[in-house]
């Protein structure tokens, strides 16, 4: 079995988001979401997204990025059929040390209400579940945003 955690590339894209279409729990929609805007965001945020690999074959990936010293957590994935082997962590530890590599001192990560199957791999990380906070999110459509 050869296992490794490498930088997420362009190529692996495709990989990734039909990764993320087909795990549960993965919040994934909208045209932020496209081919295109992560491509766009490798760009904007290099060497912050990372993929899973286990005998050349794809097994999980996750992103993340970081305004300032706050860093975010996105779209952690493994195959169901390659769970329990270290993935995950090994996605994680990889993601947390690019962001402290870059100054980050705290990170979110963004996890659905309904993956309550979650919630004890991402205590055995260390992290806390912070029910002080409501995740708001809404689509930006040039032609029909606000003006000042």
């Amino acid at each position: 079995m050869n296992r490794l955690i490498r930088v997420m590339q362009v190529s692996d894209i495709e990989s990734c988001l039909s990764l993320w279409r087909q795990v549960y729990g993965v919040m994934l929609n909208g045209p932020a979401n496209s081919a295109l805007a992560l491509e766009s965001f490798l760009v904007r945020n290099r060497d912050m997204g990372f993929v899973a690999e286990e005998d050349g074959m794809m097994v999980g990936a996750i992103l993340c990025g970081h305004q300032a010293e706050q860093g975010d957590l996105d779209y952690l994935a493994v195959w169901p059929t390659q769970r329990r082997c270290g993935h995950a962590r090994d996605l994680v530890t990889a993601a947390l040390l690019s962001l402290a590599g870059q100054g980050v001192t705290h990170c979110h990560a963004f996890v659905s209400k309904r993956n309550v199957e979650s919630l004890p791999f991402w205590a055995s990380v260390n992290a806390e579940l912070n029910d002080d906070v409501h995740f708001m999110t809404m689509q930006l459509d040039i032609e029909t945003a606000p003006t000042a």
